[in-house]
């Protein structure tokens, strides 16, 4: 059985599902027809189905619907999931285009009518409308992050007091530097509507205007005023032009395929950069392997591990005769070398204008003659 949850059949192919996927992909033996629900939770795009069906018929395989009577015996059957399957991605377009107008129409609005609240605010009743008040150990939590950022406290420092103070995040995760940059470059901080924010667009919101081009604002209870937001944003600004960007160095070991990890991966060369204390900063190249996470596999002193390498090779292998191949260069190649030259600058010293092999000149010869 394959359960694919908050999968959409209009966004990906069965093929692209996780559970289905692996079952047409990897398990083709070990089923000889596919039962669903019902066609439109399955595919929801005509050239998916046509694709399915191809499939079916090469692997012999049946498609069985609970509630749609399908088959794909004849010609006049397909036919019918084709329609079917077409109603399907028609009825996904309208839903598509109502759930676009209503929150084109929602976004317009003072009130929380959809979506989730940024960090620090939750929904409540006010005045009859719902709107955004403050979540009390969240909003102190974002004022903290306020006032250690105007301090000039990092990020990855204000995420381990967060921690240690236990405040959840919206994912019950650990806080790291990016949650908190990404809280306090939010302008939803502020109260207003925001759109954007996904992956996609890189985590970056930006505020929803009105038809005369004014922000939306949400709450009555900003837990960042206009000005400090501002005021934030240059503080933020400013560290990160100038903090130090070194640029990592990652790169085989000099003994690609002969160096691994117990996990069979090759390990990598690789480097980090501390500040000391006099203001120095000093870089560490240490060899890690790529995918075992911390405390993962670890050496430091790339050198002394390729040097001790190399020693071993050498009281292994040093007393066995080394025979070496090189190819003298004769005279018959300098020879064709010198004619190629020659044949060179005889040619393009015929192609300038007014040479032999220029076309004005060439057709001026042609009519002498």
């Amino acid at each position: 059985m394959a359960r694919d949850l908050g999968v959409s059949a209009t966004k990906k192919a069965p093929w692209e599902r996780k559970e289905l996927g692996d079952w047409l992909n990897h398990r083709i033996p070990e089923f000889d027809l596919i039962l669903f629900w019902k066609l439109d939770r399955f595919i929801r795009r005509i050239s998916d189905l046509h694709e399915v069906i191809k499939w079916c018929e090469k692997f012999g395989k049946n498609l069985i619907s609970l509630n749609d009577t399908l088959g794909l015996s004849s010609p006049m059957a397909q036919a019918m999931v084709t329609f079917i399957a077409a109603v399907a991605e028609i009825e996904a377009a309208n839903t598509k285009t109502r759930v676009s107008s209503h929150w084109e129409y929602t976004k317009q609005q003072d009130q929380w009518r959809i979506g989730k609240p940024s960090f620090g605010y939750k929904t409540a009743r006010v005045g009859g409308k719902l709107r955004l008040v403050q979540y009390p150990k969240q909003a102190r939590a974002v004022r903290y992050m306020y006032q250690a950022a105007m301090r000039g406290v990092p990020a990855n420092r204000i995420a381990k007091v967060l921690d240690r103070a236990k405040v959840p995040t919206y994912s019950d995760r650990k806080w790291n530097n990016q949650q908190v940059l990404r809280i306090l470059r939010n302008p939803a901080v502020r109260g207003i509507r925001t759109e954007g924010g996904t992956k996609a667009a890189t985590y970056k919101s930006t505020p929803v205007l009105d038809k005369q081009g004014q922000e939306i604002r949400v709450t009555d209870e900003p837990i960042l005023t206009d000005k400090e937001f501002e005021s934030v944003q240059a503080a933020l600004a400013t560290r990160s032009k100038n903090k130090r960007h070194h640029e990592k160095d990652r790169r085989p070991t000099r003994f690609l395929g002969v160096m691994k990890h117990e996990c069979g991966r090759n390990v990598n060369e690789t480097n980090n950069y501390k500040t000391l204390s006099t203001g120095e900063v000093k870089e560490y190249r240490y060899l890690r392997c790529p995918d075992c996470r911390k405390p993962g596999f670890v050496t430091p002193d790339p050198e002394h591990v390729y040097s001790s390498l190399a020693q071993a090779v050498f009281e292994a292998l040093g007393d066995y005769e080394v025979i070496r191949r090189e190819y003298a260069r004769g005279d018959e190649n300098r020879r064709e070398r010198k004619r190629l030259e020659e044949s060179i600058a005889y040619y393009m010293s015929g192609l300038e204008p007014g040479g032999r092999f220029d076309k004005a000149g060439f057709e001026r010869r042609q009519r002498t003659r």
